[in-house]
């Protein structure tokens, strides 16, 4: 009895998992979703739902690019609390992870929002992690999920703006490399390296 219940218990963990994961086709909605209103409405929304899950490290609002707090991640997807600037401190292909989210023009009157990660590797107890491909098989899958995720949050915030039945291939600019020499330290915003300028 307690080996069916256990078993039922696994069963109902794995629906709960699949329901909360978004659908490949709410994804591909949100990434080519078209939205019409002032820019600087929309960058204002783009810029409240992303502030709910991450620090802004640097706001364009001219631009109409942000960019989040650079935060170490342990290789299976959890922040990286300690402090400090000794790089050995962490595991081996830890990830340093943030994102550039972007209002990009799509037509004389309407926009899309692009969110492009950032994501550096620790290998070693070298003091320079390697860029990452998002491309590349080895991406852990919580860095797609993290993205994804920002995606379907960024176009529920902005629904209210999107074009019906008007949608525009997504428009994602390779992620920026890191700057040269920057340092790789701790999970704090001032030591983990640095940001390129936009």
């Amino acid at each position: 009895m307690k080996k069916r219940s256990s078993s039922l218990q696994l069963a109902w963990l794995i629906a709960v998992a699949v329901s909360c994961a978004p659908s490949a086709a709410k994804l591909k909605t949100a990434r080519e979703a078209r939205y019409k209103a002032d820019p600087a409405t929309l960058y204002a929304a783009v810029k409240g739902v992303t502030d709910v899950d991450y620090e802004l490290a640097s706001s364009d609002d001219s631009g109409f690019v942000l960019r989040t707090a650079p935060t170490w991640y342990t290789p299976d997807g959890q922040a990286d609390t300690k402090h400090g600037d000794n790089i050995a401190r962490l595991q081996e292909n830890s990830v340093n992870f943030s994102v550039v989210v972007r209002l990009v023009k799509a037509d004389a009157d309407s926009y899309t929002v692009s969110v492009e990660p950032v994501a550096l590797r620790l290998r070693g107890l070298s003091s320079k992690p390697e860029q990452l491909d998002m491309k590349d098989s080895s991406v852990p899958g919580w860095v797609h999920g993290k993205v994804n995720s920002l995606q379907i949050e960024i176009y529920d915030g902005l629904k209210q703006y999107a074009v019906t039945g008007a949608t525009v291939p997504a428009m994602v600019p390779p992620a920026p490399p890191p700057a040269a020499g920057s340092a790789a330290g701790s999970a704090a915003p001032d030591s983990a390296p640095a940001a390129p300028a936009p």
